[in-house]
Formats: structure tokens, sequence, C-alpha cells
């Protein structure tokens, strides 16, 4: 069990199971893995701060000058990241950097004026919710196109403006 590490994302929801808590510090303690073993709980800053004070047990065991904070991504670092995943079976549109970026900054504004703990901004899970729908709307585009353009390859894979969410207010923009 030396040199493990146990990376527990959205820790938080531990919350929900208070018995796996007290199992995680339990095993915490036994010797063959009290210093052998490398634990990570990762989250939201607020919903850690909730975790480690609804468990007297954990707390000591993560001590503050162990936490790290990160940074959420910026909006251009979003759209970047939408344009990784390109791959053979799907292309972007050039006019999709500025539409990804303008979209990533008015969800970011909206769930932040909003407050909704439910559905906070997702950093980095917000590329997979955009990159979902905009395949979707690719997909239906595709399926109601003429048997010309579905031949097309270049047609098939391509995520044009009108695929995204936010193309009709960002053009309406653009045209004034």
């Amino acid at each position: 069990n030396r040199g493990k590490t146990l990376f527990i994302d959205e820790a938080y929801e531990l919350n929900n199971y208070p018995s796996y808590i007290n199992d995680l510090v339990g095993e915490m303690q036994k010797p063959e893995y009290k210093y052998s073993i490398c634990i990570i709980l990762a989250g939201y800053t607020e919903e850690m701060k909730e975790l480690m004070l609804n468990n007297q047990g954990l707390s000591p065991r993560f001590p503050q000058k162990n936490k790290i904070q990160l940074q959420n991504y910026s909006d251009s670092e979003l759209s970047e990241m939408l344009f990784r995943r390109q791959n053979s079976e799907l292309r972007i549109c050039e006019e999709g950097r500025m539409l990804a970026k303008a979209y990533f900054e008015e969800i970011r504004r909206v769930k932040t004026i909003r407050e909704d703990p439910l559905d906070p901004f997702a950093n980095a899970r917000e590329v997979d919710n955009l990159l979902t729908e905009l395949i979707e709307k690719r997909d239906i585009r595709f399926a109601s196109a003429s048997a010309e353009d579905q031949m097309n390859s270049d047609f098939a894979i391509t995520v044009i403006p009108e695929d995204f969410p936010n193309f009709q207010e960002v053009n309406m923009i653009s045209d004034k």
C-alpha cells in the first residue's frame, strides 16, 4: 500500500454518506495506511468547507496548510479546451471561437447572479455541456439535410455558428 494515492473528486458528496466518512477516517488511522497513502479530497470550495465542518474527524487530518485552491479557467481557456476536443469526427467552425467565449462569459455571468447551489458554474464541465449540445444540434441539422449535403463529409462533421446556443444573441449584437 505504500506510495498509493486515493483521489476523491466531488468529495463533498460524502456529506450524504456519513458512514463512508467514518469508514475513511477509521481506515486512515490503521498503521498500514497512516503514513503510506496520500488521500486527496477535491471539490468546490464552499461545499468542501461544509464537509470539513460536518465531520470533526476529517478536519484535523486535512490541515489548512495542505489545502490547495485552484483558480477557475478563464472564458478564453474554456473556449480553447472546446477546440482541443476536435477530432476526425468533429470540427468546429472558426467563428466558434468567438461564440464559445461569449457563451462561457454569459453562462458564468448568469450562474453567478443566480447562485443556485444545485446548478453552479461548473468550470470545465461547462465545456462538456456545450460540446454535447453542439453535437446534438449538428446531428439534428445533418438528419434533416438534403441527400447531397449528407454526402459531404465536411458537412457531416462540422459544427457551424447556428449550432451554438447563443448564435442569435451574438449575431444580433454584431449586426448593430
